[in-house]
């Protein structure tokens, strides 16, 4: 058996559903039993991931990621971000918690590479457009891109969708994407 030594402590059943088919084999995913969501404070959201932090300790994890949604706090990512790892243990040789948030939400990071995602998913409208969609309601923009008749599942189709980003492409898109991946190497 191989020893992930990553470990990702995500929101919802989207997220988790996504990041675990994605990152099978490179990481740990885990769904933070703790409050998450669009008004919950940043020292809230620290707290609550210590007990996901010593379980993925105990599995043999050197590096945690926090990953949460920016959501429609008025905060920028890099000022929410320094509010949660604050709050968190300091890094040593044995272990590194650091916080990471898709700006506003991982539909956004979907959207990033938007072109290949349409392409790859026959859920989604083809011919889709390259834009930078950082920092918008990623959910209600990518609902627009859907096929005729087919409602948007974030377990679903985040999952599918997700798998069918290529990083380097989509990093170049996304600030907070291109965050995550550069403080987890993956």
């Amino acid at each position: 058996m191989t020893v992930l030594t990553l470990g990702l402590i995500v929101d919802g059943h989207g997220d988790h559903a996504a990041l675990s088919e994605k990152y099978k084999g490179k990481a740990y995913v885990l769904k933070t039993s703790g409050p998450r969501g669009h008004t919950v404070d940043a020292k809230v959201i620290a707290s609550a991931a210590l007990k996901e932090v010593d379980m993925l300790r105990a599995l043999g994890c050197k590096t945690i990621c926090i990953l949460t949604d920016r959501e429609s706090r008025q905060q920028s990512c890099t000022s929410f971000l320094n509010a949660i790892q604050t709050r968190l243990p300091a890094p040593s040789k044995a272990l590194t918690v650091i916080a990471t948030c898709a700006d506003r939400m991982i539909e956004n990071w979907i959207l990033a590479d938007i072109v290949q995602v349409s392409k790859a998913c026959k859920d989604l409208k083809s011919g889709q457009k390259q834009k930078n969609w950082e920092g918008t309601h990623g959910k209600n923009e990518l609902k627009k891109c859907m096929a005729k008749g087919i409602n948007y599942n974030e377990v679903k189709h985040g999952k599918k969708f997700f798998c069918a980003v290529r990083d380097q492409i989509a990093r170049k898109n996304s600030a907070s994407l291109n965050h995550f991946l550069s403080k987890t190497s993956l």
